[in-house]
């Protein structure tokens, strides 16, 4: 303190007043959101304008939530914060603008006083707790050139009955005096309140952060219809801030393989870590906050015991809402399928009707054209235009039952057939309409019989069916291929042809009674739909290729019973 003063009460009442605006400044700077390293330096940049000393410096007691935490500022303004783990390994945390090592620590590492003391070089004042020789020594052997003569040191007790020590280094034998001793008496208690302060403002910012954190997950979950994608690209921009070094903290979610990084991200080598989970078990991807430096070990490495229990909250509320996302897709998929089921039954039951009502003229033509063809004075045109009349009439009879079959209204009838042949009679009927659409036609047959026991009527009306989808894909020409072969397990004949090809959209919906593309307006009719049923029935597979704009080839493939192979 100044000694200048005329009036010892006066400069007494004033020094009072100083240590009273001091006390009040401290505790308001434990008010700010401020590091702790910030804090300290404030404290002491506000106690060297009170006290005149050449050093002061605050270690913080072992089990500091910054561990052992040394402070130092010099008359000069240079400044130091040191974090240290032990005694032989030190790690450095927040510095100030000093080098490190140019300013000394008044105090031993390994010295924890449990009350005030005072030290001179001339003699020890302090009650016993250290000899005079003792601080010589250290002082000599460590802190050469100091200029540090008598040292006065005061602990004090914070958070949860954590100790502290401030210490001041005087230049002067004569300092510090008995008003100089009363004041930094009084200090003490105060900076262990300021950083009771502190700690609680700072653990109070803590809980804002992560409950702002858990309401903006909550207004990111709330509105219905987000993707999964959405979701983790918000959830990843919420960690970082939630954090206690929010600004070097960087956020990385992993689902199904893609990752969802907080902007910016910096990938570092500390971690906390949580799984997405559903069902409760099932892991589907993990949760990560990392921080870009590394930082002094807390609770869990560098986090706090909150920020885990943050952590795994955030991971459970998103794995639910994936679960439930994956839960509402695949219910929509089965109300799809259902109602497309009730639509092919609905179908079923309108093509029996049409079938009913139109077999009974069509028999009518049949047989008056058949009796027509009889007739033995006929001119040769007319005979040849009555016998087509007769095929199509055929045709159209063979059309109508394999509808009633789709519509199950009469049972399949299984018999021995070869492929070959079947394929064949199917390209002869439609040679004529292959050669006036300008459409050439090629057809390889497998060397060898492939015997297949089936019902003759629905494995004709597959084929039928797959020539007649390749002819209306090349409206203006093409050519339509057309092949059979077989293995020990599969017969099969393959369907190709030159047109447009198919979108993988298309493909998938292909097999829908009366689908049609929006690009030409044509519908696949019930013709797929039955090739589907019929195939499924039989235990056989379809396989699709196209390519859009080159063409599509159709595989259908029935497996050989090898008990009846070589029947036919």
């Amino acid at each position: 303190m100044a000694h200048s003063h005329k009036d010892a009460k006066a400069g007494a009442d004033q020094g009072d007043e100083n240590l009273l605006a001091l006390i009040l400044q401290i505790l308001d700077s434990a008010d700010k959101p401020e590091s702790k390293p910030r804090f300290v330096h404030e404290v002491l940049s506000r106690l060297s304008g009170l006290v005149e000393c050449e050093l002061i410096t605050i270690r913080l007691g072992r089990n500091d939530d910054l561990e052992r935490c040394q402070a130092i500022l010099h008359s000069s303004g240079a400044y130091r914060f040191q974090n240290v783990r032990t005694a032989e390994n030190p790690s450095s945390g927040d510095r100030g603008p000093a080098e490190e090592g140019l300013i000394p620590h008044l105090i031993p590492e390994d010295h924890w006083p449990t009350e005030t003391f005072y030290w001179t070089e001339k003699e020890d004042r302090s009650g016993g707790l250290s000899s005079c020789g003792y601080w010589s020594d250290w002082l000599d052997a460590k802190r050469t050139g100091t200029g540090v003569k008598t040292v006065l040191a005061s602990p004090f007790s914070y958070h949860r009955g954590l100790n502290g020590i401030i210490a001041f280094g005087f230049s002067s034998l004569d300092r510090p005096d008995q008003e100089d001793r009363y004041y930094i008496g009084q200090i003490g208690p105060f900076l262990g309140l300021s950083l009771n302060n502190w700690h609680s403002f700072a653990s109070l910012r803590e809980r804002v952060k992560e409950l702002s954190c858990l309401y903006g997950l909550a207004q990111l979950l709330d509105p219905p219809g987000r993707s999964i994608e959405e979701i983790l690209e918000g959830v990843a921009q919420l960690l970082p801030p939630a954090w206690l070094y929010a600004q070097e903290a960087s956020a990385r979610i992993s689902y199904e393989g893609r990752e969802y990084l907080s902007r910016p991200y910096h990938s570092g080598e500390q971690r906390q870590t949580a799984a997405l989970k559903i069902h409760g078990r099932r892991t589907v991807g993990e949760v990560t906050v990392s921080y870009a430096t590394p930082k002094p070990a807390l609770d869990e490495g560098p986090f706090l015991a909150e920020e885990r229990k943050l952590l795994d909250n955030v991971a459970r509320q998103v794995g639910q809402y994936i679960e439930r996302s994956l839960y509402e897709t695949e219910k929509a998929e089965i109300m799809d399928k259902l109602r497309h089921a009730d639509r092919l039954a609905m179908i079923g039951r309108l093509a029996a009707s049409m079938a009913h009502e139109i077999n009974e003229p069509l028999t009518s033509i049949l047989g008056y054209a058949q009796l027509a063809e009889k007739h033995p004075d006929l001119p040769s045109q007319v005979a040849k235009d009555i016998g087509k009349v007769v095929a199509t009439s055929l045709h159209m009879r063979e059309i109508i039952r394999k509808t009633l079959i789709y519509a199950r209204k009469i049972p399949p009838k299984e018999s021995r057939l070869d492929l070959n042949e079947a394929v064949r009679e199917a390209l002869d009927l439609f040679g004529w309409l292959c050669h006036k659409e300008g459409i050439v036609t090629l057809f390889e047959p497998s060397d060898q019989p492939l015997p297949l026991l089936a019902d003759p009527g629905q494995i004709r009306q597959v084929i039928t069916n797959l020539i007649v989808n390749a002819i209306q894909a090349m409206p203006h020409s093409g050519q339509l291929r057309v092949s059979t072969n077989g293995d020990p397990q599969w017969i099969w004949f393959t369907v190709g042809d030159t047109g447009q090809g198919m979108t993988e959209d298309v493909v998938d919906k292909m097999f829908i009674p009366f689908f049609s593309t929006k690009e030409t307006g044509r519908g696949t009719g019930l013709g797929l739909s039955v090739v589907h049923e019929i195939v499924s029935e039989q235990g056989g597979v379809i396989e699709v290729k196209t390519n859009p704009g080159q063409g599509t080839e159709i595989a259908v493939k029935f497996p050989r019973s090898p008990a009846r192979a070589g029947e036919c």
